[in-house]
């Protein structure tokens, strides 16, 4: 779900530590906000999502651009402020309305977020010392929230900085870090992403019996249509290609309904039409700046990415690669989200996607077939539950009127500090906010790897029911989190123990860890 769609259940009383300027006096209350608080009082939050002491070099560059962001704001305002305008209509002040943002915000503020799980623990994670005074720094608390937090900002790897703008409470960008390098001004800030239509489209070559012409991208109306980023220069681009060439040839004599366009980062027009000569598929014309429009637009944050997208333009999954390579006869065509999923090297990357409810095995035929007989139905009937909900919520979504009329051009209306002091929510988190995908080992050595090596259960009987969280881990990338394991016998009610685990809400597991 997204940052707009659990604020108010999920974050907006979570409680931040202003970073001060100066010594604190003891047991300052007033430095402890929420971070409605501070959406609030300012137009963009920039969240800083680190891991222990990563991002200090970052951090400083930040910091700098925000001073300089927020001086700019203030001369401008100045200038501008209503009273002066008043003094100069000879007008009288209006009074102010009830909850209403006054003339103190800011353009911009900054909230450091540590996303090792060890930074929960009062002695856990180093992130604070990289926080700048003025910045807002994340209070330990519940895993659950920081795990949809870092979810519904479309958290990757640390460092990163995402930014929200506050009066849609959308996020405008993941890919802060690299755009602040390129803008270490802030000139552009706070870096809008240019519409998909205005940049899925121009001249794409494609080939034609063996040909090659150049038509628009429009004319592509296949099914699924996948946007591969790569380069020559790069050896994992070059692999991806050889592995995905004979993929995409077999599901074309199939009839698949597929077309994957290039989308080239190559440093000259020759190293592109060298690479391009090597693929099957089609490509858009080389253009250094429509790429980089692209990986805007898609959040792309390095190559290669291979992205499958429907009709409409909408990303289908991020992980276009493993699907296809996984899939090669085209059975899980379009290759939406399905009920469940074998754990292996083209599945291990969706843990990260949400948290995850493994059946571990032996992995042989007969405890295949059990897992199946376990996991199929249940997860058949969890997949429905949630589809409703899915539609649900995409229908409300399309029937919410928009407060906002454009981006960033305003704030909402928001309690006093006072009121926003409140560390609880009466709104009830929404059956969507903690999904969980279901899985079954096999044969792949992958699954011994992760039981044995990553969750530390090699010496437990099999079989086994773990709950892990693949963004709450160590430094929210390098490992999985484990919530809850379940010792479950082949005699039990094997698949109603599944459904109950299911059940669980993420905060439930979250308070279960050790």
């Amino acid at each position: 779900m997204s940052f707009d769609e659990l604020y108010e259940s999920c974050f907006r009383n979570a409680s931040l530590v202003k970073v001060p300027h100066g010594k604190p006096a003891k047991d300052d209350a007033s430095l402890l906000v929420t971070l409605d608080y501070v959406m609030n009082s300012s137009q963009y939050v920039v969240f800083f999502l680190t891991a222990g002491a990563k991002g200090a070099d970052l951090g400083l560059k930040l910091d700098n651009m925000m001073k300089k962001k927020n001086e700019k704001g203030d001369k401008d305002k100045a200038q501008n402020s209503p009273a002066r305008l008043r003094r100069f209509f000879s007008m009288k002040k209006k009074k102010k309305k009830d909850g209403s943002i006054n003339g103190d915000s800011t353009l911009m503020s900054v909230v450091l977020v540590d996303t090792d799980y060890r930074s929960n623990t009062e002695d856990g994670g180093s992130s604070p010392q990289l926080a700048q005074p003025g910045w807002y720094v994340y209070a330990p608390q519940l895993l659950a929230t920081k795990s949809r937090l870092l979810r519904a900002l479309g958290f990757e790897f640390p460092p990163s900085l995402i930014v929200v703008d506050t009066a849609s409470r959308s996020v405008v960008t993941t890919e802060g870090r690299r755009l602040l390098a390129d803008d270490a001004m802030g000139t552009s800030f706070p870096w809008w992403p240019p519409a998909a239509a205005d940049v899925l489209k121009g001249d794409v070559l494609k080939r034609v019996n063996g040909s090659v012409e150049t038509v628009d991208f429009s004319t592509i109306k296949t099914t699924v249509r996948g946007l591969l980023f790569g380069a020559q220069w790069c050896p994992p681009c070059r692999q991806w290609v050889k592995q995905l060439t004979p993929v995409y040839e077999q599901m074309k004599k199939n009839g698949v309904s597929l077309e994957i366009v290039f989308c080239s980062s190559d440093r000259s027009q020759e190293a592109f039409d060298h690479f391009v000569e090597q693929m099957p598929w089609s490509a858009f014309t080389y253009d250094p700046a429509r790429t980089l429009a692209l990986t805007r637009v898609y959040n792309i944050s390095g190559i290669p990415s291979l992205i499958l997208l429907d009709q409409a333009g909408k990303v289908i999954t991020n992980h276009g690669r493993s699907s296809l390579l996984e899939d090669p006869a085209g059975r899980y065509f379009p290759w939406k989200q399905r009920p469940l999923y074998e754990l292996n090297e083209y599945t291990v990357c969706r843990l990260r996607d949400e948290p995850s409810l493994i059946l571990f095995t032996e992995g042989s035929p007969d405890d295949i077939q059990f897992s199946l007989s376990v996991m199929d139905k249940v997860s058949k009937r969890l997949f429905e539950e949630r589809m409703k909900v899915e539609e649900r919520r995409v229908e409300e979504a399309e029937n919410k009127t928009d407060e906002n009329a454009e981006p960033g051009s305003g704030l909402r209306n928001s309690a006093s500090s006072e009121e926003c002091s409140s560390t609880g929510s009466d709104l009830p988190i929404p059956p969507q906010a903690d999904p969980l995908q279901l899985l079954y080992t096999g044969e792949d050595p992958i699954c011994d790897h992760i039981l044995e090596s990553i969750l530390g259960l090699g010496d437990f009987e099999l079989p086994l029911i773990c709950i892990v969280d693949g963004l709450a881990g160590q430094g929210g990338s390098s490992g999985l989190l484990f919530l809850l394991r379940v010792k479950i016998r082949p005699r039990q009610s094997a698949a109603s123990r599944v459904l109950s685990l299911s059940k669980h809400s993420l905060a439930t597991l979250h308070h279960r860890t050790p």
